[in-house]
């Protein structure tokens, strides 16, 4: 599979977990869950503007494939 894909779909995991947890940790945005669920916010975060650059990474990795003759779906 292309690793472009799978770093989405892995970004996708982390972003969903880190705002889970940062949730759990009683966190808002006026600070009531402390530095711990504000390191979640910030990897959440993190992730979520991550997600459409390798995903328009992986559309461009697959186009080229496309036009090459390979399997769309392999890096």
């Amino acid at each position: 599979m292309n690793h472009w894909l799978n770093w989405t779909v892995a970004l996708i995991y982390v972003a969903i977990v880190s705002f889970a947890s940062f949730g759990l940790l009683g966190g808002s945005l006026h600070g009531d869950g402390g530095w711990a669920a504000m390191i979640f916010l910030c990897i959440g975060y993190l992730s979520t503007l991550a997600i459409p650059v390798c995903f328009v990474v992986f559309l461009a990795t697959a186009i080229r494939n496309k036009r090459r003759g390979k399997s769309f779906w392999y890096a």
